[in-house]
């Protein structure tokens, strides 16, 4: 194996599952390494609570593929990037901000967690944050009790976004994963609540791309990071015209224009 050879490395999960990323990284150039892992407690990795979703154990799983690449004899280390699908986007501004050993930063509909557990998706519940924030019981539950607490699992009779409708499918039927757990536990929020990835967003210094949806409520969080990028080398802001969200996770013709472009 040449030392020439490029690296990717693809983390693309949400808190449902990562079928995403299999979908979009399965077009992988011959000539690249790539991992295209799940996040911890999640899908087909191990730990527990399953579907736990922390913020800076997320990021931290993303460095440690790094370390890996690092690893792995014909790695190049001047050619490792970062790709970050869905909530992995948000991460990966969060992971790449200070790490320089990612040379290339990208992100597909990238979806800010924190904010939409904080405000709600277009900040549909930013009036009841104090309220929801009072989930902090279910962590005194779970350190006295030692059960996990969980939301509702997720379901879309909610409100009749694009995301909710289309993702329901998606995660809860056609890409189910069999290891995956419908609803992150409840006592996340503290943590969720506090994360912003567009504060890390001026620390990039990386060439950035930013690929979304151009029909995508959610496009929003993908423009709030790119337009705090700054001090980026250069920055791309590409909308795969007509797209939803969730169809950039799958449907041909959207995967193979963000390959295309990434």
């Amino acid at each position: 194996m040449e030392s020439s050879i490029s690296s990717v490395l693809s983390f693309a999960t949400n808190s449902l599952t990562s079928w995403e990323e299999k979908n979009v990284m399965s077009r992988n150039d011959a000539r690249q390494i790539t991992i295209a892992a799940d996040a911890a407690y999640q899908d087909a990795s191990g730990g527990e609570p399953r579907g736990n979703d922390i913020p800076w154990r997320r990021i931290e799983d993303i460095r440690r593929m790094g370390d890996v690449l690092q690893n792995i004899s014909g790695v190049d280390p001047d050619r490792i990037g970062v790709l970050g699908i869905c909530g992995g986007g948000g991460y990966t501004i969060g992971a790449a901000s200070t790490d320089r050993r990612f040379r290339a930063v990208a992100t597909l509909s990238a979806f800010n967690t924190g904010i939409v557990r904080r405000d709600g998706y277009v900040a549909t519940a930013a009036d009841t944050m104090e309220e929801r924030l009072q989930t902090a019981d279910a962590r005194t539950e779970s350190v006295l009790t030692g059960q996990t607490v969980y939301p509702c699992p997720l379901s879309s009779s909610g409100p009749m976004f694009d995301l909710y409708t289309e993702g329901g499918e998606y995660y809860g039927n056609t890409h189910f994963h069999p290891n995956a757990e419908a609803a992150n536990p409840s006592s996340n929020l503290i943590e969720l609540a506090s994360y912003d990835a567009a504060d890390y967003a001026p620390l990039i210094a990386q060439p950035l791309l930013m690929i979304a949806g151009s029909r995508s409520e959610g496009l929003y969080l993908t423009l709030g990071a790119y337009e705090k990028a700054l001090h980026a080398e250069s920055r791309t802001l590409h909308l795969i015209e007509g797209a939803s969200h969730i169809e950039t996770y799958w449907i041909p013709e959207y995967v193979d224009e963000a390959v295309s472009v990434a």
